[in-house]
């Protein structure tokens, strides 16, 4: 065989190991780079190349310390030097974890890399090889680690809850910052100590927690020796010590909790300590915080319900008269001048509804009401209210209902017609040329409940993006400046947006500036039943001609003018009295068909006026009363019900809502409106309620709850919403467990009801 043959054949073994090796660096998962004597790049593997983001031509013949960037804590590496010691010194070399790579693109990754010498077949230097990986998730995970070491250590020693850590024989073994500081012993006298002894117990710190003369197996240890035989979580429970802090006795009260937890040699128990001996002091400051809370929350009630008050009887008096002379003969001029007028008193009662709507939302009283009501119906309304104002604008407005909706729907009828009113009034007054269209589409449909979607679309100026946020806000608005075109509160949305949220919907809209608005919400309905087609009372048309005898009661001079006159218009008679002492003379002599009774009055009011006529009648006569007043805050109604009032309407009155309520009671006069069916009910709970203080007595929470679901079902059904909310307090405090409560609700629940009889008899 010839040496040109032999030669050929060593190089052609070089070329194949050389490719061998070439695949498989190419292969591996961690980024290979070598250079010559001089530092200069002659291989490199796909994934070195993906970590540095370049391609082989930017690599190959370069010098290392361009292609390979990093740096240590901001400082940088010269890879080059690196290359050198490695081939001086004939050693593997590496970087520390804290060594970073810069890509091309400036990526980062941390990485780990070493460094060794490439020798030939002489064992001389050639070069060195990098073998380099990408560590920056182990570097994540090892830092998160190292914060979640520091965090848990942070929260153990500074968690505002005492803690300690016992070992199988009851020795703390770490004990934190709070508990040492309640204390008031330093940490280092406890560590190593039997509780008793480290807390210095009156009965056992002396001689070791369990072993003195006069230690008793108290509830701490008694706890403790059962989680250490059945290694199960405890519940809280509160034990009483007494520890000597200083020169003093101390009795302390503590809610304990055990977690049992265990290392590599022993069992351990963590236990949590809240001090509670100052908890009956914070709660009498808690209760007296609440007194001074309700007392303002009730001032604040009392001055808007003085204050509307105070506005709505004037209003009411403007709006009487206004409607009594646009029944007079009037030239088109003075009709447009009372018209206008009216619709800037509708205008100020707007206000005035949506403050006190605002107040009703702060206090989380505003009541959702269900009733079966039919779409259609609800959106002819709505329309119809808007449609003067859409035509003095030369507007179009549309409405669309999805054909897939039920005709017959359950839900609160008033307050999707307010939300909607609101929307669509802010689409007129935005809108100066162009279309408003309302669309109801149905978007989820189950057995148990409708989703509905409202959408409320105009072609008026529009929203900037950036102004979008502030539309929701109380008080906020676009344009706040006092030369601003539009005006309004600032209130209509922000209401819609909370009525939206209680209806278990949300709102939002879609907008551009100069290309129009899109207002959306849903809300949660149920489907209803057909019914009679008989048209509601309340959308007759109120008779033109009536008869009956009435008795109004008005202090008001101008209110008394007004609604006298329209009475007489329509076919009644009457009497006047100026206060409650006149009204029960005038009843006492006289019979009527129905009594008008205002509620604040002089000298005795509405309130006293209408017991003693019901105590007067009995139950053999029953006039009907209506409460005409200027009171419109939530409640008032209800309120005025269970007094013995038969209805109510706020002020300003108009003459339909009046006349079709009048037409209605005195029609069906021979239906009595004194609650007999709540006298039964108020038996019922009587009963339960005698009962259930038995049950108060076994302290059977399981039976305790289930009779006052009972209770709480029986005045749902009655509509009285204030004792429902103290029966669920009280039902709440029983699946809490927590027997203290449940009796104290038990105690408020008795004197709501024995409040609630009283008001009823009288």
């Amino acid at each position: 065989m010839d040496k040109k043959y032999m030669s050929d054949n060593i190089e052609q073994n070089e070329h194949y190991k050389k490719e061998w090796l070439a695949a498989t660096l190419t292969c591996i998962g961690d980024g290979v780079i070598s250079t010559d004597m001089n530092g200069r790049v002659d291989f490199i593997n796909s994934k070195a190349k993906k970590l540095i983001e370049c391609n082989e031509a930017e690599a190959i013949d370069q010098d290392i310390d361009a292609v390979f960037k990093i740096i240590n804590n901001t400082k940088r590496i010269f890879v080059k030097d690196i290359i050198k010691q490695v081939i001086e010194g004939d050693e593997v070399k590496g970087l520390t974890k804290e060594s970073v790579l810069l890509s091309k693109y400036s990526k980062r990754y941390y990485i780990s890399a070493s460094f060794s010498v490439i020798k030939n077949q002489m064992s001389n230097p050639i070069g060195v090889v990098i073998v380099f990986r990408d560590i920056t998730k182990i570097k994540s995970m090892e830092e998160q680690l190292t914060i979640e070491r520091n965090n848990l250590e942070m929260m153990f020693e500074f968690m505002p809850l005492g803690m300690l850590v016992i070992n199988e024989r009851k020795i703390i073994r770490r004990i934190n910052t709070t508990l040492s500081h309640i204390l008031q012993i330093n940490k280092n006298q406890m560590i190593g100590k039997t509780i008793g002894e480290a807390m210095r117990c009156i009965s056992s710190y002396e001689r070791g927690c369990g072993m003195g003369k006069k230690c008793k197996f108290c509830d701490f240890r008694k706890a403790i020796n059962y989680i250490m035989m059945t290694e199960e979580y405890t519940k809280e429970t509160v034990i009483e010590l007494e520890l000597l802090q200083g020169q003093q006795n101390i009795k302390c009260w503590f809610k304990i909790s055990f977690v049992m937890i265990s290392d590599e040699n022993e069992k351990q128990i963590i236990i949590i300590m809240e001090d509670v001996t100052e908890q009956i002091k914070h709660e009498e400051e808690l209760e007296k915080a609440r007194e001074q809370a309700e007392a303002a929350s009730k001032a604040k009630s009392e001055f808007l319900a003085n204050m509307s008050h105070e506005i709505r009887t004037p209003l009411n008096g403007i709006t009487g008269m206004i409607e009594l002379t646009l029944l007079s003969h009037l030239e088109e001029e003075q009709k447009d001048n009372l018209l206008t007028a009216k619709t800037c008193v509708n205008s100020l009662l707007d206000l005035i509804n949506d403050i006190l709507d605002f107040s009703k939302l702060e206090a989380g009283k505003l009541s959702v009401q269900s009733v079966q009501f039919e779409m259609q119906l609800l959106i002819d309304e709505v329309i119809k209210t808007h449609t003067k104002h859409v035509q003095e604008k030369k507007l179009e407005l549309k409405a669309y209902i999805s054909p897939d909706l039920p005709r017959y729907l359950i839900g609160d009828f008033h307050r999707l017609k307010q939300v909607l009113h609101n929307l669509i009034s802010n689409a007129i007054k935005f809108t100066e040329a162009g279309k408003i269209t309302l669309e109801v589409s149905c978007i989820a449909l189950n057995e148990e409940s409708i989703e509905l979607q409202f959408e409320v679309a105009d072609t008026g100026i529009g929203i900037d993006t950036k102004d979008i946020p502030k539309l929701f806000k109380s008080f906020s608005q676009i344009d706040s400046s006092f030369t601003r075109q539009y005006g309004g509160s600032g209130l209509g949305l922000v209401i819609s947006k909370q009525i939206v949220e209680i209806l278990g919907g949300e709102i939002g809209v879609k907008s551009e500036k100069g290309m129009g608005s899109t207002f959306f919400f849903t809300a949660k309905c149920h489907a209803g039943q057909l019914k009679d087609n008989k048209q509601s009372p309340i959308k007759e048309k109120y008779k033109q001609t009536a008869t009956g005898h009435i008795l109004l009661v008005e202090d008001d001079r101008i209110n008394q003018i007004v609604l006298a006159r329209i009475l007489r218009s329509r076919g009644y008679t009457l009497d006047i009295a100026g206060n409650g002492r006149e009204a029960l003379v005038l009843h006492e002599k006289n019979s009527y068909d129905v009594i008008l009774m205002d509620i604040q009055l002089p000298e005795m009011d509405g309130i006293e006026a209408t017991k003693q006529i019901r105590r007067r009648e009995g139950v053999a006569r029953h006039t009907p009363i209506i409460a005409l007043t200027a009171f419109a805050l939530l409640g008032d109604r209800e309120k005025f019900l269970a007094m013995g009032i038969d209805e109510y309407i706020s002020k300003p009155i108009t003459m339909e809502k009046l006349f079709v309520l009048m037409d209605t009671i005195i029609s069906n006069r021979k239906e009595t409106v004194i609650k007999r069916t709540e006298d039964i009910s108020l038996l019922n709970i009587e009963s339960q309620l005698v009962q259930l203080s038995k049950l108060l007595k076994d302290k059977n929470l399981i039976e305790i709850e289930a009779a006052i679901q009972q209770i709480k079902n029986m005045f749902e059904s009655m509509g009285l919403d204030e004792l429902k909310s103290i029966a669920f307090k009280t039902q709440l405090a029983a699946r809490r467990g927590d027997f203290l409560q449940v009796t104290e609700q038990f105690g408020n629940l008795q004197h709501a009801v024995e409040t609630y009889k009283k008001i009823i008899i009288e």
